[in-house]
């Protein structure tokens, strides 16, 4: 039976626990997307945390296709120094991190566009943003294909491990797999393996240009939790479409923009975590991809638990990790307490106002020392 410390191999990558941090939006970087010193300092306590893997946050591979202000980008070789110095965070601390390369498609930001139409598979309404994007031509797909095959071999001269695709949380990648979001009939959009096409073109691309010993993950939506929306059976049939050895591994978590589902508030107890357990054993029974489940994991005893039943081989956090980036270090050495992360979702909704950060232990800290300033007079 496996354990959160047993080591793991991924698509090549040896991973000296089962641990996973999970991409997070920093708002860390310059406008232009570059790294900055306040990036570099944001990762190093993750890099010494414990972690057997670490995902950075959502790098974006097009202008025309950013989320957020502030975001990473790996769109222009501009943005390579910086993430030479990113990578290095990691490669100087033994911990190999891969990148996670996004497209917003349709939920791509306006006020980032420059006046331009969001770009989506199909103009379907998206109530979220409250517009409708505009249809993407056949040559801007292939553009976007290959945004995403040169942002990854960008992050391969950097020093990164490998690279995560972004398919899900509504982005362009999930957009292109949604029944409900791709009504296209041009190759690109009806059938399972038409909307999967995207993918599989991108990752045996990135592998003709990286290697084969590049690893290439996906983060994959596994529900959307809307009528007629990508639900966990087409989860299922994208992932026997994936052909062998395209991926390395497969991060099953849910939900879109007019949704949510995946960052679930009041996770209190046990039985309130792995709320994506049941998609992601259903994704480990439809395909051999090593699944690395996410979703409201706050306990090592639950862990443990879900890893010894065998049928998901990682686990992934990213709220956890925002307040204790030395969690899985702290459970290494003996203090097996629960995470302190009271899942009160104040680091996601507020993340557009700075720097993602936990707010709930700023307050915490800011009563010890007043506390400590008391006692003191």
């Amino acid at each position: 039976m496996a354990g959160l410390f047993d080591p793991l191999e991924v698509g090549g990558l040896r991973l000296a626990n089962r641990a996973v941090r999970s991409a997070t939006y920093e708002n860390r970087c310059d406008a232009e997307g570059r790294v900055t010193d306040a990036l570099l300092e944001f990762y190093r306590p993750l890099a010494e945390g414990g972690l057997g893997l670490v995902v950075t946050g959502n790098a974006m591979v097009h202008p025309w296709g950013r989320t957020a202000p502030n975001a990473l980008g790996i769109y222009s070789d501009e943005h390579l120094p910086g993430l030479e110095r990113l990578a290095r965070v990691f490669a100087d601390r033994g911990v190999p991190a891969v990148v996670q390369l996004s497209h917003g498609g349709r939920q791509s930001l306006p006020d980032l566009l420059e006046g331009r139409e969001i770009p989506a598979p199909s103009a379907v309404y998206s109530r979220a943003m409250k517009r409708t994007p505009r249809e993407m031509t056949r040559a801007e797909i292939k553009e976007a294909i290959e945004a995403f095959v040169a942002a990854a071999e960008r992050a391969w001269k950097a020093g990164f491990a490998g690279v995560q695709l972004h398919a899900a949380h509504g982005y362009l990648l999930s957009n292109f797999l949604s029944p409900l979001f791709n009504v296209r009939e041009d190759g690109w959009g009806g059938s399972t393996r038409a909307r999967t096409r995207i993918l599989v073109e991108i990752a045996e691309r990135i592998h003709a240009r990286c290697g084969k010993e590049f690893p290439v993950l996906v983060k994959l939506n596994t529900e959307e939790g809307l009528p007629g929306g990508l639900d966990v059976d087409e989860a299922c049939r994208v992932v026997r479409a994936l052909p062998p050895g395209a991926f390395a591994a497969v991060e099953a978590s849910g939900g879109i923009y007019e949704t949510g589902l995946a960052c679930r508030p009041g996770i209190a107890s046990p039985r309130q975590e792995a709320y994506f357990l049941p998609n992601a054993e259903r994704i480990a029974e439809a395909s051999p991809i090593p699944v690395i489940l996410v979703g409201g994991l706050r306990s090592l005893e639950r862990i443990q638990e879900i890893l010894a039943a065998g049928r998901v081989q990682a686990v992934a956090m990213s709220r956890p990790l925002i307040r204790e980036p030395g969690l899985v270090r702290r459970w290494r050495e003996g203090d097996r307490r629960r995470a302190r992360c009271i899942s009160c979702n104040e680091c996601m909704t507020r993340v557009f106002e700075g720097p993602v950060r936990c707010y709930q232990e700023e307050r915490e800290a800011r009563a010890r020392s007043g506390r400590a300033g008391g006692e003191a007079g």
